[in-house]
């Protein structure tokens, strides 16, 4: 008999920054970061190649950690360390796609976030509108500046392709997190909407070069799609309509846009829970080792990307210098 898990999921409420914009005035602005260490991301790296895990979590700076602020959403998930400024800080250089897809997220974030604000009979005018979330960005990450100009474009003309759209903002790029067998997992969702049909979906923007038939079918089986079907299911249940890829094809010649429903996985889903309990004990069983102790993969499936070079291949290749 297959284990049976019931997920305690609960919302944590995105805190918005705070950035100064062109007028001196201070608008918010949409946190659309990452899930940390407690996300699919660092799953994902601890069963594809705890070395690269490592790199990425386990080579620290010890800090004091700070009093809990009572603001905060995830109060629980505060660590006694911060990542060091590694090479992988600056993955953006010389990926272009990866910097575009990122601005791409924060016009969209609070184009939401505003449209959310209207539909709840508050002021959107507190929320930077898309452009400014875009250049308040690269203010932040100055390596996205070469992208600015063809996310900036994306965004006007995504907004102008759907401006009939009717739905129910719900979530803008909220945690979702969970408790499985005492491990903390958590998810931030791009966002969560109910459609005209009265269902609940997820949806999850991704910028493309080109919209086919592979870029669609390769989510399928994607930890990332997987574990909001299983989060999202535990807080809406019935109402779970499934999730959606919000597709922008932007390549330097014009746009496309696109919005299509992710296949059904369900027997991935009702194991999802192992696999996350699986990398967590991936990543405890090397925890007393340094960081260049970890296994390695070597496959050439991992170590070079779609995008290139792992950040990592010449130090796994040296060691470090």
């Amino acid at each position: 008999m297959s284990k049976k898990f019931d997920l305690r999921v609960e919302v944590c409420q995105n805190v918005p920054l705070l950035r100064t914009v062109g007028d001196g005035m201070s608008k918010k602005l949409v946190d659309a970061g990452s899930s940390g260490e407690f996300g699919w991301h660092a799953c994902e790296l601890a069963l594809r190649c705890p070395r690269l895990y490592a790199y990425k979590y386990r080579d620290v700076v010890e800090v004091v950690p700070e009093a809990e602020d009572a603001s905060d959403p995830l109060p629980t998930l505060k660590l006694g360390f911060k990542p060091r400024q590694l090479e992988s800080q600056s993955k953006a250089v010389g990926k272009p796609a990866l910097s575009r897809g990122s601005l791409i997220h924060a016009g969209l974030a609070n184009h939401y976030r505003r449209l959310q604000a209207t539909q709840r009979g508050e002021s959107a005018d507190e929320w930077a509108d898309p452009v400014e979330a875009i250049r308040l960005t690269v203010e932040e990450h100055p390596e996205y500046a070469p992208q600015e100009e063809e996310a900036v474009g994306a965004v006007r003309a995504y907004i102008a392709n759907w401006i009939r759209e009717q739905v129910e903002v719900l979530h803008v790029e909220e945690v979702f997190a969970a408790e499985i067998e005492g491990e903390r997992y958590t998810q931030r969702l791009d966002l969560v909407v109910r459609e005209r049909d009265g269902k609940v979906y997820v949806w999850d923007h991704k910028g493309v070069g080109r919209i086919d038939s592979k870029t669609i079918s390769r989510y399928t089986l994607s930890g990332q799609f997987i574990g909001m079907r299983r989060l999202v299911h535990a807080v809406y249940g019935e109402e779970f309509g499934g999730v959606r890829l919000n597709l922008i094809e932007s390549n330097g010649k014009g746009y496309a846009f696109q919005r299509c429903m992710v296949d059904p996985a369900p027997s991935a889903v009702r194991t999802f829970p192992l696999t996350v309990l699986h990398a967590r004990a991936v990543v405890k069983s090397y925890s007393d080792l340094s960081v260049e102790e970890w296994p390695q993969a070597l496959s050439e499936q991992t170590c070079m990307t779609a995008y290139g070079r792992c950040d990592y291949f010449e130090r796994c290749r040296w060691g470090k210098q």
